[in-house]
């Protein structure tokens, strides 16, 4: 290997143990840079809307790791690392799997905009139906609208 190859960092993808994230990024933190992408839900307690944050894959983990399998074997026997994904045939002692650095960089850029946040497009859509409903009622017929009137109720049940 030459010196450039061994400079460059690469993008592996660990199994996590259960429950265990934030000890595996302790446990790396100067070996290895931890992202686990974060998807946040929601649901209701009495009457109440609460949120949650959860890991959108669940056990796994993007490790940010110099391309040497020293580093390799640190990420591996680090405590909440279960396995580095590798290719078929040697989880052990094979090469790691790497991810692509785009697709990295993608994931994030969908996690900052919202794309994972479903309570966001819950209240979102929860909004724009009050809003609806809203311009409806401020909105005064007459008995010649009678079938326009017909269509939004259905629309609104739907």
């Amino acid at each position: 290997m030459g010196a450039t190859e061994t400079q460059r960092n690469e993008w592996l993808v660990i199994r996590i143990e259960p429950h265990h994230l934030y000890r595996a990024r302790r446990e790396l933190a100067g070996v290895a840079v931890v992202y686990c992408p974060l998807r946040v839900r929601f649901y209701r307690v009495r009457q109440k809307h609460m949120r949650s944050e959860g890991p959108l894959f669940v056990s796994y983990a993007f490790a940010l790791v110099e391309n040497d399998p020293g580093d390799w074997h640190k990420v591996r026997e680090a405590r909440g690392v279960e396995q580095i994904l590798t290719g078929a045939g040697e989880p052990e002692k094979g090469r790691p799997w790497v991810c692509d650095p785009s697709d990295v960089r993608h994931i994030r850029r969908l996690e900052k905009a919202g794309e994972f946040d479903e309570a966001k497009r819950y209240f979102e859509e929860m909004n724009a139906k009050r809003a609806r409903k809203k311009a409806q009622k401020a909105k005064k017929y007459r008995i010649e609208d009678l079938k326009e009137v017909i269509n939004i109720i259905a629309e609104t049940a739907a």
